[in-house]
């Protein structure tokens, strides 16, 4: 399974090129990881397609798919976000992942640095793109997950608890996992990577992956699952008081304390 990097360039070359030449497209962007070069044999490829604000993403969409079909495909799934907002995952025979949004020119945002104009057939791409990448810049907090993740984390602490008291091993894990995962997004903020579909988790700081580690219990028995429950609140509240974006109040830090 995978792709070297010269096959996997080989097809996003295909891909552009065939996509380019559909008359409603305006111009294909490389986004994610794969714009500072692919990191191994795995790494998916994802574009953004802007088709111009008079155009039906819709058809631009089911255009692209046309156009991966002819690739003998193994899945292609198709989603859409609102009315002009597009998104193709395609899998090819061989495991390799495209993920493709679709949508007009005047919706085409920037999340992340990680930006790469392939195709601009006019110039109105990079006009969009620069104005959104300068906005994207001059957000004060720009990976933030819009949840209130102390709240949140120690709601399942809590809820953790109840379940151990009460015997129930299984909705117990479920809580520590969520507990798990709201705690790499505070780390990930920290070090100011982007938490959106970020996974590379192995690049964060070493110590931290350590102690992360370290946290999963060793059985399912009602003791050792309060013992990571505990470790687990003792490493939350390391990560959180480096955070520049949350703080646990008086009252969380009670409530995790019960």
């Amino acid at each position: 399974m995978g792709y070297s990097e010269s096959e996997r360039q080989q097809f996003l070359e295909r891909i552009t090129e065939e996509i380019t030449l559909l008359t409603n497209v305006e111009g294909v962007v490389q986004i994610g990881s794969g714009v500072d070069g692919f990191s191994d044999l795995y790494s998916d490829i994802d574009l953004m397609v802007g088709v111009s604000n008079s155009a039906d993403p819709g058809q631009a969409k089911t255009d692209i798919k046309d156009i991966f079909e002819e690739l003998r495909p193994l899945y292609i799934k198709e989603k859409q976000f609102s009315a002009d907002i597009h998104l193709l995952i395609v899998f090819l025979d061989n495991g390799l992942e495209f993920n493709v949004s679709v949508a007009p020119l005047r919706l085409l945002p920037v999340k992340s640095p990680l930006w790469k104009i392939l195709v601009d057939k006019t110039g109105a791409v990079a006009e969009r793109m620069n104005q959104e990448n300068k906005r994207f810049e001059q957000e004060a907090v720009q990976y933030e997950t819009g949840i209130d993740l102390p709240f949140e984390f120690a709601y399942c602490a809590h809820s953790a608890k109840k379940a151990l008291n009460r015997n129930n091993p299984i909705y117990a894990l479920q809580m520590l996992e969520t507990m798990r995962t709201y705690l790499l997004y505070i780390q990930a903020m920290n070090e100011q990577k982007k938490v959106h579909q970020f996974k590379a988790y192995n690049t964060l700081d070493p110590e931290f992956v350590s102690n992360f580690l370290s946290i999963y219990p060793t059985d399912t028995s009602v003791g050792t699952l309060k013992a990571a429950r505990n470790h687990l609140i003792l490493l939350f509240k390391e990560v959180v008081q480096k955070s520049p974006l949350y703080n646990l109040d008086g009252g969380l830090v009670e409530l995790l304390e019960l």
